[in-house]
């Protein structure tokens, strides 16, 4: 799994980029038939908490 941003992890969640390159990970460990996230929730950013802590 490439490292990626928060902004990046979102749009591969929200086009199911995700769900591919999860599935391409798992098929070389066992036989998958579907990879799906059902919910994803982002509470906060790091960015956001510096902010808070710096208020």
């Amino acid at each position: 799994m490439p490292k990626m941003t928060v902004d990046d992890f979102a749009v591969s969640a929200c086009h199911n980029k995700l769900n591919v390159d999860i599935a391409a990970a798992l098929k070389k460990v066992a036989d998958v038939r579907h990879v799906g996230l059902e919910k994803v929730k982002l509470v906060r950013t790091a960015e956001k908490e510096t902010v808070l802590l710096e208020a």
